[in-house]
Formats: C-alpha cells, sequence, structure tokens
C-alpha cells in the first residue's frame, strides 16, 4: 500500500526530467502492486462477502490506488507540458 503521499511536485526549468520519469515509474509500480491486491481481496471476498475485514482492507487498497493514479496523472502533466 502507497505510504507516500505527493505534497507538491518540483520542476526543473533546465528540461532534465529524469527525476520525474521516476516519480513515474514508481507510481506505475505502485499501482500494479495495488491492482494485485485488488485481485487478492476479491477472490477472498468471493468466498466471505460479509467479511468485515476484507471490505476495509479492499477499501484502503483502492484509496492507494485513487492517491498512486492522481500522481501519475500530475506527473504526466508536468512531463507534457515540457516536451
Amino acid at each position: 500500500m502507497a505510504s507516500k503521499e505527493i505534497k507538491g511536485i518540483t520542476l526543473q526549468i533546465e528540461g532534465k526530467t529524469s527525476g520525474l520519469v521516476k516519480s513515474l515509474q514508481e507510481a506505475e509500480a505502485q499501482i500494479k502492486k495495488d491492482e494485485q491486491a485488488l485481485k487478492n481481496l476479491d477472490k477472498a471476498l468471493k468466498l466471505d462477502p460479509k467479511n468485515v475485514d476484507l471490505l476495509a482492507a479492499k477499501q484502503a487498497v483502492l484509496a492507494d490506488k485513487t492517491a498512486a493514479t492522481t500522481q501519475k496523472m500530475e506527473i504526466l502533466q508536468v512531463l507534457l507540458f515540457y516536451k
């Protein structure tokens, strides 16, 4: 689950985007990790759909995935702006 939150984005006027590309890769990796966790939770919820702990875990993973997707969108906007 994502433990990092973006508080702001640092822009480099010189056109060096290696830091942004690294951040983008990290966001994509987090999204893939969250997707796998969601698949596992969905399998478990099929067996016990009323399990409150699994539902809470799914909600937390969905929130993390939303944060990572938002982070990815912000990075892509910055990259597109400077290319």
